[in-house]
């Protein structure tokens, strides 16, 4: 894997970051959408919203947006906008619902009936008051700055393991809490075996940096 702020900063569009990776695309589709991604997605297509989740990752964003925009950037793992971005789902204004699996996103993020309040007002808010809200993670005066640096910090760890983590923590969220902890345990027994952890155990008892593959 190459270790440069460069490669850790590859992303889905002009200012969202595929931590490590850049992703492939499944298809060519239609983007409904002002940002410019690298892979195309359609609010029509079912594979979308899976194909986020289903990546390594992690995916990291920087991006004021609405609509369409914000319901990508809600699939990202870790998102950080600026002070005085405006950020809503503004559909139910056009007769319309958040198509790329908002619904699903927002009541995960918030209450029921925060989320059920959120897309019925259709209203934008701001910076503070979606980062009080979950919609997103960090407010900083240059998101795209931050979510580089975050990145490049992420592209010295094992990508093994930070996908480990990703596919342990999605695809356990909604399930019992003992298959939950099937998944995590399949997931340490997969990691046990590789070079990356072998390093790191070495590197942790030599007092180095350890140097994943």
């Amino acid at each position: 894997m190459k270790r440069s702020p460069d490669a850790a900063s590859e992303g889905v569009c002009d200012s969202a970051y595929a931590g490590l990776r850049r992703p492939r695309p499944a298809s060519s589709l239609t983007v409904p959408s002002p940002c410019r991604y690298d892979y195309c997605v359609a609010p029509e297509d079912p594979e979308v919203v899976p194909s986020f989740w289903q990546r390594g990752g992690p995916f990291l964003v920087a991006r004021d947006t609405v609509g369409g925009g914000l319901e990508i950037v809600l699939h990202c793992d870790v998102r950080f906008a600026s002070p005085d971005a405006r950020l809503g789902q503004p559909e139910i204004n056009i007769g319309f619902l958040p198509p790329v699996g908002a619904t699903q996103a927002y009541v995960r993020l918030m209450s029921r009936p925060r989320a059920l309040r959120f897309l019925y007002d259709g209203a934008l808010v701001s910076a503070s008051d979606a980062l009080q809200l979950g919609i997103v993670d960090e407010v900083v005066h240059d998101p795209r700055q931050a979510a580089a640096e975050y990145a490049t910090k992420l592209s010295f760890k094992s990508a093994a393991a930070l996908a480990a983590i990703r596919r342990s923590v999605t695809n356990g969220a909604d399930l019992p809490f003992e298959e939950g902890l099937a998944i995590e345990r399949r997931e340490a027994v997969r990691l046990a075996s590789t070079s990356d952890y072998r390093e790191g155990t070495r590197a942790f008892v030599e007092k180095r940096r350890p140097h994943f593959t």
